[in-house]
């Protein structure tokens, strides 16, 4: 299985996009009052996942909403793919990815590759470098940084039984 760890905000919320939508006199947000998605970064990461066939685990502060709004969230968006687990709460985004990973196997869960698309990855950088898409939160996940993130999951990592 490939596996995107999937931030949202600087990823798929950008700065950019909630100031053009304040700029044409919206509030940048759902009736639901959550941010909306960047359409461009939504593209982006639909090329991804039609490209790999990746599965999502969400990484992001906003899987403490729960996986039935997340869910209904992406259905109503329309969004790309399924996020089909959360990453546990830990300390860092690089712990949570690492338990998550080390945990997978025993759940039934084979890992063939991963990529880590996120904004903040000062945590991630000493043991996944070569794994992290970063992206910023003024643009968040573009064009580019998709071709990255599909030739990192089109990369298999090494077994490390």
């Amino acid at each position: 299985m490939k596996v995107i760890f999937l931030d949202i905000d600087g990823v798929l919320v950008t700065r950019n996009f909630l100031f053009r939508e304040l700029e044409h006199g919206r509030t940048g947000g759902d009736t639901s009052g959550f941010h909306l998605f960047d359409p461009i970064c939504v593209d982006a990461l639909r090329k991804v996942i039609d490209a790999t066939g990746a599965e999502i685990v969400l990484s992001s502060t906003w899987k403490m909403f729960g996986m039935p709004i997340i869910a209904k969230l992406w259905s109503d968006r329309k969004m790309p793919g399924k996020v089909f687990e959360f990453t546990p709460s830990k300390a860092t985004r690089g712990t949570e990815i690492d338990e998550w990973l080390r945990t997978s196997k025993s759940r039934g869960i084979d890992v063939d590759s991963f990529v880590i698309i996120d904004d903040e990855v000062f945590d991630l950088m000493t043991t996944h470098s070569e794994r992290v898409v970063k992206t910023t939160f003024d643009n968040g996940l573009m064009d580019k940084l998709a071709d990255d993130a599909i030739r990192i999951l089109n990369t298999k990592i090494e077994d490390k039984d």
